[in-house]
């Protein structure tokens, strides 16, 4: 591609047709590999009644979606992964819209020598250890992610599973689907109540502020010991078994880095006092999911409810999905109804910024696995009343 002026204006009117035409494309796709593998299992069944209608059906429209965005000079790369090159350059190096993260994120990099030839990746995700390979980590391609989309979505998601909790409105439902009518059942109420928060990124801070305006008290945990002003003390990491060990909700927010793997494992649990619930909203691998189950079944702490697994979707095999204390969600709590829109949003802000050669938003620390931080934006919504906390050093 010859170099020209990276135009924001060619890729925001490129980007509504890309949000219309890329599921199509993926589900034409899907559609052609579908059609194949019956053309291949009739053939060698001895070919009876094998058609090839569908296939090529299915072939052209793919190949006319392509064409479409070919001649918006988008060339989509991976379908599945939404890997998008973006219609201009500058420097002589591309932008890529990175909208599914996986294993062809390292072979695209390879493919496309894309240290010398990618300056910048937007990530359509919050979480970002899925493109974090080693080779991209050691090059000089910056990386940036949806931070802020998610945020207020995924909050609510954590009270409405404490909420389900406390009110036994989750087990009302089986009941319901078994026509039982089970009265003299006492409640819980959140208010009194004390929520962990462990890793107060974002999505761990809108939490808190939500909990703090339900008349819960809250407790974060952190990489590093600070000083929050509307929070309070942040304790360290090494002192999490303590922060845990009088807690009745303990969520989990954390990226997946190498320091948080497995994080909450069996003595993790074991910290927690019997009538604790625990909530993961950050990564699956950050859970010694074993130690969980067994945490679950031996009611060495009263529920999790879960939106994020160590293999996705969860195997049909897991215990998880008969456990009466548990609440599985299919990684969906962040996607709110136009959430594609906000990503996009966040991505064209971007553009703008590349364009004119201003410091990116929602820059990625590479090395450590999560965002670098940056001030909470005045007046956002979901603070209690009071001035708003100063920026923490990094978004965990």
């Amino acid at each position: 591609m010859t170099d020209r002026t990276f135009d924001p204006g060619q890729a925001e009117a490129a980007l509504p047709m890309l949000r219309d035409l890329l599921p199509r494309v993926r589900d034409a796709r899907r559609a052609l590999v579908e059609a194949s593998d019956r053309i291949t299992a009739a053939i060698e069944a001895d070919g009876g009644g094998v058609s090839g209608s569908d296939w090529f059906t299915a072939q052209e429209q793919l190949r006319a979606d392509l064409t479409t965005l070919a001649d918006e000079g988008i060339l989509l790369r991976d379908p599945e992964m939404g890997l998008v090159d973006f219609p201009a350059e500058r420097d002589g190096r591309r932008v890529f819209l990175c909208w599914r993260l996986g294993e062809a994120s390292v072979a695209w990099f390879h493919e496309e020598h894309a240290p010398s030839r990618v300056q910048w990746i937007q990530t359509a995700s919050a979480g970002v250890d899925a493109l974090l390979f080693p080779e991209l980590i050691e090059s000089h391609v910056m990386v940036t992610n949806a931070a802020g989309v998610f945020d207020e979505p995924i909050a609510e998601w954590v009270l409405a599973a404490m909420l389900a909790f406390t009110t036994g409105l989750h087990t009302s439902i089986i009941h319901q689907q078994q026509r039982e009518w089970t009265s003299g059942r006492t409640t819980e109420r959140l208010e009194g109540s004390r929520l962990v928060v462990v890793g107060p990124g974002p999505i761990g801070r809108a939490t808190a502020a939500r909990a703090l305006a339900l008349g819960m008290s809250v407790a974060l945990v952190g990489r590093q010991p600070r000083r929050h002003e509307t929070f309070g003390d942040v304790v360290g990491v090494d002192q999490l078994h303590r922060a845990i060990n009088d807690a009745d909700h303990v969520l989990d927010a954390l990226p997946l880095t190498e320091q948080t793997r497995h994080l909450f494992d069996a003595a993790a649990f074991s910290a927690m006092p019997p009538r604790a619930r625990f909530y993961n909203v950050g990564r699956g691998g950050t859970v010694d999911e074993p130690a969980l189950v067994e945490a679950l079944r031996t009611r060495t702490i009263a529920g999790a409810a879960l939106d994020v697994f160590a293999t996705e979707p969860l195997p049909a095999e897991s215990p998880l999905w008969a456990m009466p204390n548990v609440i599985v969600s299919p990684h969906i709590s962040g996607d709110t109804e136009g959430w594609e829109d906000r990503v996009v949003s966040v991505f064209l802000d971007n553009v703008h910024r590349f364009a004119a050669g201003e410091p990116l938003e929602n820059v990625i620390d590479k090395e450590a696995g999560h965002g670098t931080g940056k001030p909470p934006a005045s007046g956002a919504r979901g603070l209690p009343p009071g001035p708003a906390p100063p920026p923490d050093p990094v978004d965990e």
